[in-house]
């Protein structure tokens, strides 16, 4: 069974897309390399695949050329902001 889900906060979109009891596939996309450094140690000790963009254009050209189950996306990046890049998913 597959699960979407959207949370949105101040400063990061979180959408999710897949079957949440298996070790998921990530991409991280965000602007600031020391929190993309921060969640991949977090994410991969938990045993899951992590990718990562360092920007909305990357990550959506990443996105859409792989296959994810999660994708964690800063809202505020410089060119393409996260808002653009999870319409432009969801358009998928």
């Amino acid at each position: 069974m597959a699960a979407v889900a959207g949370v949105k906060t101040n400063a990061v979109q979180l959408t999710f897309f897949g079957d949440f009891r298996n070790m998921a596939s990530i991409l991280i996309i965000d602007d600031e390399r020391l929190i993309r450094h921060a969640l991949r140690d977090i994410l991969e000790y938990e045993k899951h695949t992590v990718e990562e963009a360092e920007d909305g254009n990357a990550g959506l050209k990443a996105a859409l050329a792989g296959s994810f189950d999660v994708v964690f996306c800063d809202v505020k990046m410089p060119g393409k902001d996260g808002i653009e890049v999870v319409e432009a998913l969801a358009m998928k």
